[in-house]
């Protein structure tokens, strides 16, 4: 995807980036770490270490084929919420793949997933978000999946992923996570 590229414009007020190729992990945890410490007003070396923590399963390098991450972390006491976002190729992803995404064919669900259209996206872009319950290991998860589509790019696709056992944290989230992807945006060609 040389001529691609996925914008997003998170509000910094609610999303932390995570570590891109500009900021690799080794330099980001360091910054991350001072920057919440300061919002949440963390003095105590305790409290340093929580963050640091958190921050570090959060950053750290995996197999997710979403590479790029946003972090809403309200307060200290809160669960942070990670979320996973990249691009795919219409080719890679055909549309009974993206049908099949948002009803969360890979999950155990419990029900029937909600999938629904976000309203007011800007440019002719649609959005559409899953919403699923399955369980894991015994624990009911809740899911948010978002499929972000371009008339003006019609070869690329923009997927969001979120996930959490804490299912107030998943409610309070979707405002949120519609603002963000209604800013999301995959342009260029595949």
């Amino acid at each position: 995807m040389g001529r691609a590229r996925l914008d997003v414009d998170a509000d910094p007020s609610t999303w932390l980036i995570g570590p891109t190729e500009d900021r690799p992990y080794d330099r980001w945890l360091p910054a991350a770490v001072d920057v919440v410490c300061e919002d949440f007003e963390v003095e105590d070396a305790e409290g340093r270490d929580y963050v640091t923590q958190v921050l570090q399963v959060f950053g750290r390098d995996d197999d997710h084929p979403l590479t790029e991450r946003l972090l809403r972390w309200r307060a200290v006491e809160d669960a942070p919420l990670p979320v996973r976002f990249g691009m795919v190729t219409r080719e890679s992803w055909p549309a009974e793949d993206v049908e099949a995404y948002l009803r969360a064919e890979d999950l155990l669900v419990v029900e029937a997933p909600v999938v629904e259209a976000v309203e007011d996206v800007p440019d002719g872009r649609s959005v559409r978000r899953s919403l699923s319950y399955s369980l894991l290991d015994d624990e009911l998860v809740v899911s948010l999946r978002y499929v972000v589509e371009s008339p003006s790019s019609p070869s690329l696709l923009a997927v969001v992923h979120t996930a959490s056992t804490h299912p107030n944290l998943m409610v309070e989230a979707v405002s949120d996570l519609d603002l963000l992807c209604r800013t999301l945006h995959a342009r260029g060609s595949a």
